[in-house]
């Protein structure tokens, strides 16, 4: 029976296309994979679930992407022999090395698409809500801080951002009070449609 690798990933599963970090480190991991370059305790473990958990992926994507003479079938880990040999064991830790190298170099593409994406997001957010709305909103949590903060600063300190509060906050309750007049003259989906660009 395979031995299962712990996955460092706990997101969903990665799907759609690849990029060139993941396809390098994909390679380079299935290259030390077939040297038996891998941890002794991997043996019997399957290419195709080994790599899946490493790059937190469902194995038909593998199978989709590396086909033909890349094609990597049922192939099982057996770890190199003369594993005690100097030359070997220098062999291994630089494939060791260069594996890690090429993972970290993966995650943080991956973290970077992610900050990307949180951003479009925001941005999409932002065009579809009317901008005093956050402003307000940003407002509410800066006052939750403060009060959640009570007793942490000196006097002086919070009585100057509660003198800030007080003079932001006038600007909130106005901002209030002029969408709930707005609400009473345009419903929900008229202002929705009057923020929408054409």
């Amino acid at each position: 029976m395979s031995k299962h690798i712990c996955s460092t990933h706990a997101n969903a599963l990665r799907r759609g296309k690849w990029t060139p970090e993941e396809e390098e480190f994909a390679k380079y991991t299935i290259s030390v994979f077939q040297s038996g370059y891998l941890s002794e305790e991997l043996a019997g473990t399957t290419l195709r679930s080994y790599l899946s958990e490493k790059l937190n992926c469902d194995p038909m994507r593998l199978t989709k992407k590396f086909q033909g003479k890349l094609a990597i079938g049922k192939k099982i880990f057996t770890p190199c022999p003369d594993r005690d040999n100097p030359v070997v064991v220098r062999e291994i830790e630089d494939a060791q090395k260069e594996l890690g190298r090429l993972e970290k170099q993966w995650l943080k593409r991956m973290s970077t698409q992610k900050e990307e994406q949180n951003i479009e997001n925001s941005d999409v957010y932002t065009d579809l809500v009317d901008p005093r709305v956050i402003q307000a909103a940003a407002w509410v949590e800066k006052a939750n801080q403060q009060l959640e903060r009570k007793g942490q600063d000196s006097a002086e300190t919070e009585m100057e951002k509660l003198k800030s509060l007080i003079q932001s906050g006038t600007i909130a309750m106005q901002i209030t009070q002029d969408l709930n007049r707005e609400e009473e003259v345009f419903p929900p989906e008229e202002s929705l449609k009057r923020k929408r660009p054409m």
